[in-house]
């Protein structure tokens, strides 16, 4: 039923076409299909590109090798995937809580739409989710059985997780430390496990770079945090694109460095030292401005901070995108001018208070189950630990709401915690 479900959003509804979407990962996995390198050129001679490590476009190739060029294979095998990720949640949370709660938790990851809908892009989120989940399940399993297995498994998907969404690398880290403090008695040893599984997958990427650059890579050349700082440091200009278009009109020198920061990282064959300068240029303009306004800085950060999480995902779903109704902005005598020309958009209001109510929904009762199982925490901190860093991370860049959907995984673990153990105690019933 999830997997269908999955389906029917790809397939039935008026969901974003691969034309709207960025192809650089579609370019990057061609080329590998045929051959030509891990490049984003689609011409000859194909350049390589050092900007974000291969899993995803490597994850593209293998379909396409098997399937040819063809997207809706590439849809169809995220859907399964994102479907296998929410049967995962379901044994992680079957470890903690009474089988009712896993069952909620499945049913909340198999039907929610914000997820879902990514399996229809060619953009890593649906497999760095499906990453994400084996990663908890693997280290619930190394912190419950202790078993060497487990180790290596959680260091090969936490890698992979970190090698498909390079701000996740941190986590190679984080759950390793989580693990060695966790585990403290004769763990020494099985924890190699975990290392060696890491290094299995990054040292070809930077035997890779240090080949063809002559420098120490790896992660990424440049890596976009520049930028993306950048960006979290121009708060209510990036509400909209027509105020970022009057922002570059009234800032040419900054707009120029832009187009040159996509030319050089993505399609040109500039050198490695190139690639860091120029994001290391959008860093210290960033730093500048939190330098003459720190605190308009934090306050927008603040204020910005809960669109990553409260968001429509309009741009994946394409009929929630008409602006003829304003959710939070209706007037009544426009409502009925605008139904009476086109009847479609009631319904399209209603669905967007629909998803609207859903995503609180779930974030509140996740709210709820953090603070029901406070007295539990330390047992279930490394599931807490991703919506730490994530907020800590979110606060000082501006993202598109796409760059959370990995965390829902954690999300939705608590919010059936919080649903489950609400209707509980209205009913009596044990769920722990």
């Amino acid at each position: 039923m999830g997997l269908l479900f999955r389906l029917f959003i790809i397939f039935c509804l008026p969901v974003r076409t691969f034309d709207a979407t960025i192809k650089r990962y579609h370019y990057a996995a061609v080329n590998l299909s045929q051959g030509n390198g891990y490049s984003y050129f689609r011409e000859a001679p194909y350049e390589p590109a050092f900007y974000k490590p291969p899993v995803y476009p490597i994850f593209l190739s293998i379909i396409y090798k098997i399937f040819g060029v063809n997207i809706n294979a590439v849809k169809i095998i995220q859907a399964i995937l994102d479907t296998f990720a929410c049967l995962f949640l379901f044994f992680l949370v079957r470890h903690y809580f009474a089988e009712r709660v896993a069952f909620c938790a499945l049913w909340m990851s198999l039907f929610f739409p914000v997820t879902a809908v990514y399996a229809n892009l060619l953009n890593p989120e649906s497999l760095t989710l499906f990453l994400m989940v084996i990663s908890l399940w693997s280290i619930s399993k190394v912190l419950l059985s202790g078993k060497a297995v487990f180790y290596f498994i959680s260091g090969l998907s936490i890698i992979l997780m970190g090698y498909c969404r390079q701000e996740f690398f941190i986590f190679v880290f984080i759950f390793g430390a989580y693990m060695f403090v966790s585990r403290k008695k004769n763990n020494t040893g099985k924890l190699a496990l975990y290392v060696a599984a890491v290094l299995m997958i990054m040292s070809p990427w930077v035997f890779r770079n240090y080949s063809l650059a002559k420098k120490f890579i790896p992660l990424s050349a440049g890596g976009g945090i520049g930028l993306t700082l950048f960006h979290g440091t121009l708060g209510s200009v990036n509400d909209d694109v027509a105020s970022l278009d009057n922002f570059f009109k009234n800032n040419p020198e900054i707009y120029t460095k832009y187009q040159e920061w996509y030319r050089i990282e993505f399609y040109s064959s500039s050198s490695v030292e190139e690639k860091i300068a120029i994001d290391r240029f959008f860093e210290e303009v960033a730093l500048e401005n939190i330098r003459k306004n720190p605190l308009g800085f934090v306050a927008n950060s603040i204020r910005n901070s809960p669109r990553v999480w409260i968001n429509l995902h309009a741009d994946e779903f394409t009929f929630l995108n008409s602006q003829k109704l304003r959710m939070f902005h209706l007037n009544l005598r426009d409502l009925a001018r605008v139904v009476k020309e086109d009847s479609r958009q009631l319904a399209i209001l209603s669905l967007k208070y629909l998803f609207f109510s859903l995503i609180i929904f779930y974030l509140l009762t996740a709210l709820m189950g953090v603070w029901i199982m406070r007295s539990r925490l330390s047992q279930l901190l490394f599931v807490l630990l991703p919506l730490l860093y994530a907020h800590v991370f979110f606060l000082f860049i501006h993202i598109s709401p796409n760059y959370a959907i990995p965390y829902w995984s954690c999300i939705i673990f608590f919010s059936a915690v919080g649903f489950s153990f609400f209707f509980a105690s209205k009913s009596g019933i044990n769920v722990v």
